[in-house]
Formats: structure tokens, C-alpha cells, sequence
């Protein structure tokens, strides 16, 4: 008997090793969409770290894969298990492109939405100064304050969150009518809300939708905006006498 015939086939251990690394990989890309579904947040290092070992299994995955599969192929038929080597080339290599993929994300949206918050904002006082320090009628505000918005672009009216969810409305902001230029600086101005034009209204109108209800943005009294957390909303303030919050 040949010393060839003497050898018997193996599954390589490598080949199995890259398969598990991705599968790994699926299951804690997997607990971070359940964790963003159900809303529960963690600190933000053990989010850090969660991503750091997805990406982890993903990239192990991938290069054992390769490492395997060219063993195997050079092994003559002692190797076995090209199956799992190339399934875990595959998938890491899909979810790879998928993670460097160009696309928006909630942290670019809300910075966008806050930009054009500020804008407008900046607007609404430019027509103040021109109106007696009065901002505009509240039922129009949208179609007065647009000779005022730079360069005239209607974009400054739109949420990209809300946009990415559907919404296709003209607007999705909406101004507190209870706010006047000499009201407190911290009192509400603008606000994120569903779709259409020249909304105005108070609490009842605000939304936390347009960025998976991680925050909204808001414009006050004094030009500046922020993101405002769904559990401090009763923290803010729409009317000058109000003293605190809105009950």
C-alpha cells in the first residue's frame, strides 16, 4: 500500500475556525439591531466594544477563509472543507462592504437637522428685524420666512431622518407661536415635527420619529439648537411664563 493511500482526508480546522468567526460576526450584528429595535441603550464603550468585536469575527473570518482555502487547495485532497471556507469568504466579505458602504447615518442626519434648524432660525430673526421685533404670523411662517433663508433653498425645510422614513412632506419643523423675540432665551422657537407646511403648535406636535427616537432637534429664542433626549422633554419651555416646564 502507497504512502499516499496510507493518508486520510481531514476537515481543516481553519476552514471551521473562519466559518465560526462569521457566524460569530452574524450573532452580535444581530444583538445591536435587536438592541437599536427595542431602544435600550448602553453606555457608550460597551457599544464601542460590541462593534470592535463584530468587526473582529468579521475581518478573522475573512482572512482565515482565504488562508484556509488556499491550504486546502494545495493539500492534494488531505484537506477537506472548502464548503466553509468559502461560505465564510462570501459572507464577510459581504458584510465588509456593507460596513464601508457610503451611507447616512442617525449622528449625520440629527447634524444636518440641526444645521438647517439654525438657519432657519437665523431667518426668523432677520425677519424680525425688518418687522417691528415681531416674528412671523405663525400660520405663514414658512412662506414669509423663505425670502430671508440663504440662497432661497427650500432643502432647509426638510429633516434627511424624516426623508429616509418616508416622509416626502415640504417641511418637517414647526414653529411655537407662544415664542416672541423678547421672550426668554431658552424658550422653543422651532421644533421637529411631522410632515407639513407652516405648522405651528406646541408639545403636542414634537417628534422624536425622524432619528429612531434618539433625540430631536430644536431651535430657541437665543439662535442656538440642539438635540433634545425624548426623557428631558419636560424640560424645555414654550411659553415665557411658564417658569419651568410644561406641565
Amino acid at each position: 500500500m502507497s504512502e499516499s493511500e496510507n493518508k486520510k482526508s481531514s476537515v481543516s480546522k481553519l476552514a471551521v475556525f473562519s466559518f465560526l468567526s462569521v457566524l460569530l460576526g452574524l450573532v452580535t450584528i444581530a444583538a445591536l439591531v435587536l438592541l437599536e429595535v427595542k431602544n435600550i441603550e448602553l453606555p457608550e464603550i460597551i457599544l464601542r466594544i460590541l462593534v470592535a468585536i463584530m468587526a473582529g469575527f468579521i475581518f478573522s473570518g475573512f482572512a482565515f477563509g482565504v488562508i484556509a482555502l488556499i491550504k486546502i487547495t494545495k493539500s492534494k485532497g488531505t484537506l477537506r472543507g472548502i464548503l466553509f471556507s468559502v461560505s465564510a469568504i462570501i459572507v464577510s466579505a459581504g458584510l465588509i462592504i456593507v460596513m464601508f458602504w457610503p451611507t447616512p447615518n442617525i449622528e449625520r442626519n440629527r447634524g444636518i437637522c440641526l444645521y438647517h434648524l439654525g438657519q432657519l432660525d437665523i431667518a426668523l430673526h432677520a425677519y424680525a428685524d425688518e418687522h417691528n421685533n415681531t416674528y412671523p404670523d405663525p400660520n405663514q411662517w414658512c412662506d414669509l420666512t423663505f425670502n430671508y433663508i440663504e440662497d432661497q433653498d427650500l432643502k432647509l425645510f426638510i429633516c434627511p431622518g424624516a426623508l429616509k422614513r418616508g416622509d416626502k412632506a415640504m417641511c418637517h419643523y414647526a414653529m411655537n407661536p407662544n415664542c416672541e423675540p423678547s421672550s426668554p432665551n431658552d424658550v422653543v422657537l422651532l421644533f421637529e415635527a411631522k410632515g407639513g407646511w407652516n405648522q405651528h403648535g406646541g408639545p403636542e406636535l414634537l417628534t422624536f420619529d425622524n432619528h429612531k427616537k434618539k433625540g430631536a432637534a430644536i431651535g430657541f429664542n437665543d439662535n442656538h439648537v440642539e438635540i433634545v433626549r425624548p426623557e428631558d422633554v419636560n424640560k424645555l419651555k414654550w411659553k415665557a411664563e411658564d417658569g419651568n416646564n410644561i406641565k
